[in-house]
């Protein structure tokens, strides 16, 4: 892998997911879910800027994994909108919509304290609000995890609730 320096190992982002998964008995995570989830956290908190040139090579040296399964992980990313493959050019990135709720979601799970995690939570609340509107809530009703629309909306639910309940362990009392 390509000396980065004092920044992070992006290998060894969160909770170090890349893991074998044998302590919770989940399966491995293969190398094209681990590039897809390192590169939209690279995207999300802005070390890949929006409007980036980047290549599959790059992103190759810079994670240490295979062009194949970067390939995938950028092909997933498009498919969502969250890059733009250019053939024969590379990937640019897109911009983030102030409506893309796990924007925020992903900015609260690194978030230095209880309190700037329960913000970004609360903005990424307002986000999924707005981009689903009044129609989906009235038609969703109460099954909001059996839709895939809705899901970064109830992320943000439950990292704000988790971030109050940690906050209030803390003695502080949520406001």
């Amino acid at each position: 892998m390509q000396d980065l320096g004092d920044q992070r190992d992006p290998l060894r982002s969160g909770d170090d997911r890349a893991g074998t998964g044998a302590a919770d008995n989940a399966p491995a995570e293969t190398q094209a879910q681990m590039a897809y989830r390192i590169i939209e956290e690279m995207i999300v908190t802005l070390r890949l800027a929006p409007g980036s040139l980047v290549s599959e090579k790059s992103m190759s040296n810079l994670l240490g994994i295979g062009r194949t399964p970067i390939r995938e992980a950028l092909q997933r990313l498009a498919f969502e909108g969250t890059v733009r493959i250019l053939p024969r050019a590379g990937v640019i990135v897109s911009a983030i919509s102030p409506l893309c709720a796990d924007a925020y979601n992903l900015l609260a799970d690194e978030a230095a304290t209880p309190a700037e995690a329960r913000d970004l939570y609360l903005r990424g609340l307002e986000a999924g609000e707005l981009a689903l509107g009044p129609e989906d809530f009235e038609e969703y009703g109460g099954q909001f995890w059996g839709f895939l629309e809705t899901r970064p909306y109830m992320r943000a639910r439950h990292g704000l609730a988790l971030a109050l309940q940690e906050r209030q362990a803390m003695g502080s009392a949520p406001s």
